[in-house]
């Protein structure tokens, strides 16, 4: 019995003495200056604008901040929360960082320059070594002045302050798994303006917009002010109406506002000086939701940073799968509709991919023009080059008996086809609404389209379908973006509309009720 009661004691000793060192192995982790891991060796600051640098230490502890000979103090508050703001540098480094209080933390080979966000889903997210230029481009990446940064997947209920990721040198080693239109981006950035580069990737695969907008934003939708409040039986409806034969609900990566919480908040309020995106993939079948959904995101993304409205750069979705033997609908036609409308808000520009595709890959393996053609709106936009980087988009019509005359804009000297041959990609409808494929002939910077089919053509539409045959370009090469000239409803258009009765009834029903 008595060796049973020492044995107990021995026991209740050693667990005391383990509560003892956790709890002061806490007590020295609160003690000790922290940062998020935005803030690392080999990161790049924004240059021209002002250095945001923010982090944890005990409640109340000075904390200074010093680099490149500018220095702030401030004291972390109740909640363990600090935040500096340094003016800007002019020198591009390399510097050092320094962070001090109870301890010190040192940040190395930081470099002032370009700093953009790569962001978006599985085609932003595609690794150089699965590129086409993979064998070429990875020995070649060997670029001291870029640097990568990859937020790590994260899922995420409330904004995060807590992120994954570590800053890189560019090199063989730590090209391979960027993305390679990120990477090749830049490349291109850092090669035509002589500047440090600093690229954080975040994106995820198969995810759509809503789940990388703010909360409060998505507020502005209806459909999505549902979706926010009952998730769980909105993902198994919108799972079953647009494939009635998936087994799986909607993961947690499609939730709203999820993967802004977990991957795009920990980044707020690092200065930057743009976002390029690439996704839609995931939102074709909600097309019409995307005219605002998309603008939506972007406003949700500028006024979170609360620092104007920073460059927004995009691609338009290129051509994919079957061409279709006659005129149609098509969601992802209507998506990049949808895409085309964002260019309404200031800073933004679209990348025009109609000509990228591939038939039988939603991912297609060179990515090459890609982000060039994101590099010449970058140049063109936010660095000032005088280039030809904007593609030709419908500008107005004119009906003249049975011939339609359509105007551009964004031409250069004069349009012209890609392959030096007759025009393809229009087609024209009359009253009834139905279109036919269309002859078309240039002129200067417009376009002259008939059909025998209809003689009295009210409506044209040019590269409108999932994988279109067209080949209407600008003097610089740059393709002519799909359009429409009509209004007509759409085939998602009255999929939403449908959807916005049905949440209109259950308003109703619960009023009554």
């Amino acid at each position: 019995m008595g060796a049973s009661i020492h044995l107990v004691r021995i026991i209740q000793f050693f667990q005391l003495s383990i509560a003892i060192i956790v709890v002061t192995s806490m007590h020295e982790a609160f003690a000790e200056i922290a940062l998020p891991a935005l803030f690392g060796d080999n990161m790049v600051f924004q240059s021209s604008k002002e250095l945001r640098v923010w982090g944890w230490a005990e409640p109340d502890e000075e904390v200074t901040v010093s680099i490149a000979g500018e220095t702030r103090k401030t004291r972390a508050d109740d909640n363990r929360r600090w935040n500096v703001t340094l003016p800007p540098i002019p020198d591009r480094g390399p510097h050092e960082l320094i962070v001090s209080g109870s301890d010190e933390v040192r940040f190395r080979n930081i470099l002032i320059g370009e700093v953009w966000i790569c962001a978006g889903q599985s085609n932003m997210e595609y690794p150089l070594r699965e590129a086409v230029s993979a064998s070429s481009e990875i020995p070649a990446s060997d670029l001291p002045g870029l640097r990568l940064f990859t937020v790590g997947r994260r899922v995420a209920d409330q904004p995060s302050e807590q992120l994954d990721g570590q800053w890189k040198v560019c090199s063989p080693e730590s090209s391979a798994d960027f993305s390679a239109i990120g990477y090749l981006f830049g490349k291109e950035i850092q090669r035509t303006q002589k500047v440090p580069v600093g690229l954080i990737l975040t994106s995820w695969g198969g995810t759509p917009a809503e789940a990388w907008t703010p909360r409060k934003t998505l507020q502005r939708i209806p459909t999505q002010l549902e979706a926010q409040e009952n998730w769980t039986e909105v993902r198994q409806r919108r799972r079953f109406a647009l494939n009635p034969f998936a087994i799986e609900p909607f993961p947690d990566n499609w939730k709203p506002a999820s993967l802004f919480n977990g991957m795009v908040a920990p980044l707020i309020p690092f200065s930057i000086r743009g976002v390029i995106w690439y996704q839609g993939e995931s939102n074709a079948n909600r097309a019409f939701e995307y005219r605002d959904l998309f603008k939506a995101m972007i406003e949700g993304w500028r006024e979170e940073w609360n620092s104007g409205n920073f460059p927004f750069l995009y691609v338009q979705l290129p051509s994919w799968g079957p061409t279709d033997d006659e005129p149609g609908e098509s969601d992802w036609a209507e998506l990049r509709e949808a895409q085309a409308m964002a260019q309404t808000l200031p800073e933004t520009a679209m990348a025009v991919t109609i000509d990228l595709g591939e038939t039988d890959n939603v991912h297609p393996k060179d990515k090459r023009e890609f982000a060039h053609r994101l590099a010449l709106l970058a140049r063109r936009k936010v660095y000032r080059e005088e280039i030809a980087a904007y593609s030709p988009q419908f500008a107005s019509m004119e009906i003249e008996g049975a011939t339609v005359r359509i105007g551009f804009k964004d031409v250069g000297t004069r349009l012209r086809t890609s392959n030096n041959g007759p025009v393809r990609g229009f087609a024209v409808a009359g009253e009834n609404r139905v279109f036919y494929f269309a002859d078309a002939r240039i002129e200067e910077r417009e376009a002259l389209v008939h059909s025998t089919e209809v003689p009295h053509p009210i409506a044209v539409r040019y590269a409108w379908d999932h994988h279109p045959r067209c080949n209407l370009v600008g003097s610089s090469g740059l393709p002519v973006a799909p359009f429409r000239t009509d209004e007509w409803p759409g085939r998602t258009e009255t999929r939403f509309g449908n959807l916005l009765r049905s949440l209109r009834s259950k308003v109703i029903r619960g009023l009554s009720n």
